[in-house]
Formats: C-alpha cells, structure tokens, sequence
C-alpha cells in the first residue's frame, strides 16, 4: 500500500529516475522497498535466507552509551546476538562512479509544482579532503539560509521555499546530490540559477568569509549531536562504520580548524563538475531543454536504455 502511494507522488518518481541515472545497473538504482510485484512475492524463507547470509555476527557494528559496565554490556550482546550466524555469505559490493556526461530528464506529471534533482560524482568518507568538501558543500547548498543556492533562489527571487545540496558517501557509490521544487513557470530559471552557481563555485571557488562562516558553524554546531544518550549512541556507530578512528572527537575540530580557502578551493575544481550533472525535473516545466521528455506511468528502464552505465 505504502509503495502504491509512493507511486503518485513527484518525489518519489524523480528518485526512481536520478537514481537510474546514477547508478545504472547497480542495485543502488533499487528503490529499498522494493516493487508492488516483489514485496508481494516476498515470503517467510527468503526472510529466513536473508538473515543466515546477511545478519551475522562478522558484520555487526555496536555502541553503547549509558549506566552499563563493559562486562555486563559483553554478557548482554553475548545473549542477544550470539545466535547469529558466524559470517556472512552475501555477494561483494560492486564500487562505481557516475557517468561523466551531462543529462537532463523531465518527467511529466501533473502536480502542483516541479521538483527538480541533481545528481554527480561525490566524495569518499576516507578522503583526506573529506571536510574541505564539506565546507564547499555547505557554502553551496547544505547551509541553509547561508548557502549560494537558497540566497539566489529564494532570498532574491522568492523562486522556492527551499533548496539544498548534500555529499552522500557509500559502500558502492560517492554522489553529490541537490534539490528544489518551484513553479512549473518558473523552472528554467531555477535550474539554471542551480546551474550557474554550480558552475561559478566551481570555477571561482568560496570566498575567505564564507570558508570561515562554514568553518565555525561545522565546529560549534558538533556539540548540539551529543545532548542526549541516543545521540551519542549514532556518532559512536557512525565512526565505526567510516572507519574514523577511536579519537575522531578529538581530533575533528582541529582538522576542520586546519583548512584553508585554498584547499576548498583546490577540492571544489576537483569535486564539482558543471557539465556533467544529472537532472530530473518532475512535474510540468516551462523552458527546459530536455535530452529526453517521459510521460507518467513510463517504464524507466525503457525510458532510459541508452543511458551510459556507470563504470565499474
């Protein structure tokens, strides 16, 4: 019923279609909920399968925050997960970047605005260049009213009432991905604003201001993530699972301390690529000049079969 629902709304039709873009044949390309087809299909032994080959003892991650000893934690993680499996058994995940060619997509569907999604090739969590790239993620579109991207279309010209960009590294793909929706009579200027300031940032980079305004917001803000215990429970599962080191608290503050304009500058020529993005526009757009124009209810494979794959 949820994935039937799913299927009317804008958003969701435009994931479908960034995500075919981006990751072609992999199965990140997959919505997580699966089809109306497969998640009827699905029955108590594939469950079962998948917990013998997935859910195993090897794979588990755990944190612990709260009025507990060590050894009565070991005692109580003995008890709840040592009838696990030993190992896991599933396939390897595949890694691949995303095509370095530009396209854009609309999909057309009658809702009240258009939503628009950019997708290109992220960064890697271990980079050394991780928090460079955050800084100029932030300046673009991920800080809010701070950002290029919200100053230019809603600040000055009141095109939408919100927009954002976002680095999302994976175990298979790193993507940068960005997002708005405004009115259908207002598209082409809005995408071209995403595009403009994408590219403008890429060629000229932040300024001093905006490097330090990033800087002190990505420090000061760090302490508001460990107010409670829950919280300190997801910082210490996520330095696990990227693999940052026991000291990352430490140390986090001085390694964003450290970073010059020049290095956000340096990452964000290498980061940013203006003419290769991947764009969805769902809804009615006026204006834009679309490499392809899908009708509502179109198969996406077949709307997309000479797509380039990602490499691999």
């Amino acid at each position: 019923a949820g994935i039937k629902r799913s299927q009317a709304q804008g958003r969701w039709i435009g994931r479908r279609f960034i995500n075919r873009m981006t990751y072609g044949d992999h199965p990140y390309a997959r919505d997580g909920r699966g089809t109306v087809e497969t998640a009827a299909a699905i029955t108590s032994d594939d469950l079962r399968a998948y917990m013998q080959d997935r859910l195993t003892r090897d794979t588990l991650l755990i944190s612990a925050v709260g009025d507990i000893t060590p050894e009565a934690l070991g005692a109580a993680i003995d008890q709840i997960f040592g009838g696990l499996p030993a190992s896991a058994t599933g396939p390897v995940p595949v890694t691949g970047t995303i095509p370095d060619t530009g396209r854009v997509v609309v999909v057309e569907v009658d809702q009240p605005q258009t939503s628009v999604i950019i997708s290109q090739q992220g960064l890697d969590r271990q980079d050394p260049d991780w928090f460079a790239g955050v800084i100029a993620n932030y300046i673009l579109g991920g800080g809010s009213f701070q950002s290029r991207l919200m100053i230019e279309t809603r600040v000055k010209r009141g095109l939408t009432y919100g927009v954002y960009s976002g680095l999302r590294p994976g175990a298979s793909f790193d993507v940068l991905m960005a997002g708005g929706a405004t009115n259908h009579e207002d598209a082409a200027e809005f995408l071209a604003i995403l595009e403009a300031e994408w590219r403008k940032m890429a060629e000229e980079g932040p300024t001093v201001e905006e490097v330090e305004q990033a800087k002190g917001y990505l420090i000061g803000s760090f302490a508001l993530s460990l107010t409670e215990t829950s919280d300190i429970a997801n910082v210490l599962l996520a330095i696990q699972e990227n693999e940052l080191g026991i000291d990352y608290i430490d140390r986090r503050a001085d390694e964003i301390a450290a970073i010059t304009p020049e290095d956000v500058l340096r990452v964000t020529r290498e980061l940013l690529t203006p003419d290769a993005l991947r764009v969805v526009a769902v809804g009615k757009p006026e204006g834009i000049e679309a490499d392809r124009v899908v009708p509502l209810g179109a198969d996406i494979l077949e709307a997309l079969a000479d797509e380039p794959v990602p490499g691999s």
